[in-house]
């Protein structure tokens, strides 16, 4: 009876832990890969899946990413797992007591091996394969357990009963274990990958339309990322604060963790790329985005969210529909597939709805072939806008020239600005940094006296200019600075090596 309340006790403990690990701290990446799988039960919807030598198991994977709709759900289902093949793994080893962690730890390396993946695990790879593994581990366990107790039971020779003190160090060292364990993969993630959590997040909250808490985590990211920065500037987009908050966050870029199609290393720009053409009001380039990713990766939940609501937009009504069907089996979306298909009945509501609403406004105001334009389009698009038609639009090709260093367009939008109005502070920092440089010799200097000052000071700290690169190591004048545009014009957004940089003859901007 002690040594069952060993193992009941340690059990216990870890599947709290894994629980945890699935659900509360690595919940929104779960969530993420099913947002990057598609799920049915349809099969003639997964033939492309089952047809593959082992895509049934991938399509139960699939199935278990599905219930990360809900992380508390998935991540009950997955600790579940985890805990009964460590038990199935331990009765396979017959294990004494004082070596009862030993059967955590292949559960743990499972854990631990998505951490240490990141998008790797499901991007550019199947997302099946994420929670498929340690069903089939499980199966197989299964299977063998009854065979190889069989045999041990055939020769079962009478053991002793285990000393009690053997059966108290062995719980002590189980739960220490996985507590110890859970708790360095969890800091190694926030060390090394806290750039997947943070990505996860950031599309949650974008698809909830929670546009202050994304300016808020994205601006509390301890790094520089293009994901981070991408879905920090939607954010801003949506509320208005495209000048006054963009460069409040670094634009370094560091490399991540993850591998492309070709095998090579690549920065992610498949992950936010159509995100940011659509909520840009570039439809159609996003739709050619995605269906383009359907090709290649199959499709997923997150492009079909993307093409229905393009096709609701666009009045394509019968493609709608058809998305609408597809998307309808996988499970937990009836609440998405209900709201749209109402807007297809009832267009009011498109008018009602605040995204919507949002991307009309910004919508191209102009044809252009989207090939002349700088690379990415969302930002292209924007440098090449000569008569913004309000506010938004304005604001947002003010902000893609600054981001480019493209002076002579921010210059050109600005004059929008009639005397005496109130100038957001980035477009005051950025014209008397253009006075002091000599581009902007019309403009009288006491309209920028407020901001002169601060320039002074800015050159003092960061010392002549012209004659070398000016750097900024350590980032020791980014707190001092923050959000301050001559800091980003002078040391933010630098491509560190030629080889990685984008081609600037296919004009593309980094």
């Amino acid at each position: 009876m002690k040594t069952l309340k060993i193992k009941r006790t340690s059990e216990l403990v870890f599947f709290l832990s894994a629980w945890y690990f699935s659900s509360l701290w690595y919940g929104d990446v779960f969530m993420m890969a099913r947002e990057y799988s598609f799920f049915s039960t349809n099969m003639s919807l997964m033939q492309f899946l089952v047809s593959q030598p082992v895509g049934l198991l991938w399509l139960m994977g699939r199935g278990l990413l599905s219930l990360f709709s809900f992380p508390w759900l998935g991540g009950l289902v997955l600790a579940g797992l985890l805990t009964a093949g460590s038990c199935l793994f331990g009765s396979l080893l017959r294990l004494p007591p004082r070596l009862h962690a030993l059967q955590y730890i292949p559960a743990l390396a499972c854990m631990f091996r998505w951490v240490w993946q990141g998008f790797n695990a499901f991007i550019y790879t199947e997302p099946g394969r994420m929670a498929g593994l340690p069903v089939g581990i499980l199966l197989l366990l299964c299977a063998a357990t009854p065979v190889v107790f069989t045999f041990f039971r055939s020769r079962k020779k009478q053991c002793p009963t285990p000393a009690p003190a053997d059966v108290r160090t062995g719980r002590l060292i189980a739960i220490c274990t996985t507590l110890l364990l859970t708790g360095g993969i969890c800091l190694y993630g926030t060390q090394c990958r806290n750039y997947v959590r943070t990505t996860a997040l950031l599309q949650r909250l974008m698809r909830q339309q929670q546009w202050g808490d994304m300016i808020r985590t994205a601006q509390a990211y301890d790094g520089s990322n293009r994901q981070v920065a991408a879905y920090h500037a939607i954010a801003l987009h949506h509320t208005g604060r495209l000048l006054d908050d963009l460069f409040k966050i670094r634009y370094d870029f560091e490399p991540i963790a993850l591998t492309g199609r070709n095998g090579l290393p690549t920065d992610g720009h498949d992950i936010y790329e159509a995100d940011c053409d659509f909520h840009a009001g570039l439809l159609q380039t996003a739709y050619r985005k995605d269906m383009e990713l359907n090709v290649l990766d199959r499709v997923c939940t997150a492009r079909l969210r993307r093409m229905i609501r393009y096709a609701v937009m666009k009045e394509e009504t019968n493609l709608a529909l058809r998305y609408l069907h597809v998307l309808s089996q996988q499970p937990f979306e009836t609440d998405f597939t209900d709201r749209y298909r109402a807007m297809l009945q009832n267009p009011e509501l498109k008018s009602r709805d605040a995204e919507l609403s949002f991307i009309n406004r910004v919508a191209p105001a102009f044809d252009v072939f989207e090939g002349y334009l700088m690379q990415p389009p969302f930002i292209g698009y924007y440098v090449a806008m000569q008569q913004p038609a309000n506010k938004e639009q304005r604001d947002a090709a003010m902000a893609a020239a600054l981001y480019t260093r493209m002076m002579p367009f921010f210059l050109y939008h600005a004059r929008s600005y009639r005397h005496g109005d109130a100038l957001p502070a980035t477009v005051g920092d950025a014209l008397a940094l253009a006075y002091v440089n000599g581009k902007l010799p019309d403009t009288r200097p006491e309209l920028l006296q407020p901001y002169m000052a601060r320039v002074m000071e800015f050159t003092k700290d960061v010392g002549p200019t012209d004659r070398q690169p000016p750097s900024d190591p350590d980032h020791k004048l980014f707190d001092k600075y923050r959000g301050y545009y001559p800091y980003y014009y002078f040391f933010g957004n630098k491509v560190k090596e030629k080889n990685t940089a984008p081609s600037q003859e296919k004009g593309e901007v980094n």
